[in-house]
């Protein structure tokens, strides 16, 4: 097995073992004799796996060098994957994502069992790397291009569709952009990249990760210079589908109790802020398509949701009752109370839906069984990716009644 591993531990003797017992088994261990030299480790040698004595949590990133990796002597060993140069947002030093943590005493079954988990995620992170591949990103937008790529493929879907008139400018924008956090689902073969669908959320607060207000500026401001100063000083203080139904989000309270607090109805403590989904976008030829856009990006909703600190958990949505049943499937449950109404700003009939997130993701959902994987994956990466011929298979195998 071509896996290097580098691995220390302040017990001598388990060091020894940990080291003899990985070369019987087929990896190439390295053993540090001083934890200060991990980060030259890693640096030097590339290892696949890191695996070092440290009370590190998983799914946690962590320095891997520069003093910033301190031993605790009779610890746990933590299962480590060296992120490439960049990832998580740092510009130097050695990071790694925590991907087992190994509690002493441990056996040969749980030793094995935790690295091959590991490199499960390593192969699943590398396998849209390989010549030819055919996948799809989806992912945060940030940076100018994928944000003006939103907000045009947002214009042409409209339009299209009869949500707003024909404009003069090639873009889809209003005030809240700035106070919105864009996603998008990217398809990707060779050195093509396609902006397939894109969603936002429409934040109040600032709790957690902040938007891409400076971004949307810029783009905006390409195209309307006076803009960002008219939209500097319109307030916006509350959220277009409560604005709809005449509410705001302290008054939803009445209907749904408990509804923006810090612990959701199972439990689970959250992140306050109400937040709107607002903006689906899905171009003409992935709408009816095999690939599955709009679960796609709401997976990655839930997935940078959990991801948060505090984690997301409070939202609302305006929807045509015809996409009810959709919303559902999503977690979301109508406002039978506030009946339907005129969105604001729009000729459209509109009805409300709530989704208490923490909620429903201990009820059986599509996205339970494989969120904690998604969870690391986002972590290490910035994105979730899915090869679409593996998608058609699965597909393919449920179609045909097997088990997947």
């Amino acid at each position: 097995m071509d896996c290097r591993i580098v691995l220390w531990d302040s017990d001598r003797s388990l060091r020894e073992a940990l080291f003899s017992r990985l070369l019987r088994k087929g990896f190439y261990p390295v053993s540090l004799g001083d934890p200060s030299k991990l980060d030259k480790a890693v640096r030097m040698l590339a290892p696949e796996l890191v695996l070092f004595e440290a009370t590190w949590e998983r799914g946690e990133t962590v320095s891997l060098g520069g003093g910033g990796a301190v031993p605790v002597q009779d610890g746990d060993l933590s299962l480590v994957l060296p992120l490439a140069a960049g990832s998580s947002g740092t510009a130097s030093g050695a990071r790694g994502l925590v991907l087992e943590r190994l509690r002493k005493p441990f056996g040969t079954r749980e030793l094995l069992g935790g690295i091959s988990s590991a490199l499960a995620v390593r192969e699943r992170l590398n396998r849209h790397c390989r010549p030819g591949r055919e996948w799809l990103e989806v992912k945060r937008l940030s940076d100018d291009s994928e944000i003006e790529a939103a907000l045009r493929l947002r214009q042409e879907v409209y339009r299209e569709t009869g949500f707003i008139q024909a404009g003069a400018l090639p873009l889809e924008y209003d005030h809240y952009d700035r106070n919105s956090i864009h996603f998008g689902a990217f398809h990707v073969q060779g050195a093509q990249r396609e902006l397939a669908g894109t969603i936002r959320i429409i934040r109040r607060g600032t709790e957690g990760t902040p938007t891409c207000s400076e971004a949307v500026e810029r783009v905006v401001r390409r195209y309307e210079p006076s803009w960002c100063e008219s939209a500097a000083s319109e307030v916006c203080p509350e959220l277009p589908a409560l604005k709809t139904f005449g509410l705001g989000a302290g008054e939803l309270e009445v209907f749904l109790p408990g509804f923006g607090g810090r612990e959701s109805a199972c439990g689970r403590r959250a992140g306050g802020e109400v937040c709107e989904l607002s903006r689906l976008a899905i171009a003409r030829p992935w709408r009816l398509s095999r690939f599955g856009i709009e679960r796609m990006l709401f997976q990655m909703i839930v997935v940078d949701s959990m991801a948060g600190n505090p984690r997301r958990n409070w939202f609302v949505i305006a929807v045509h009752p015809s996409r009810q049943a959709k919303f559902e499937r999503f977690g979301f449950r109508v406002l039978d109370q506030l009946g339907v109404r005129p969105y604001a700003g729009l000729n459209q009939p509109a009805i409300l839906l709530s989704l208490d997130l923490q909620h429903y993701l201990t009820t059986p959902n599509p996205f339970s069984a494989s969120l904690e994987l998604e969870l690391l994956l986002y972590r290490a990466a910035g994105y979730l990716s899915h090869a679409v011929a593996e998608e058609n298979e699965q597909k393919g195998r449920v179609a045909a009644g097997q088990t997947v």
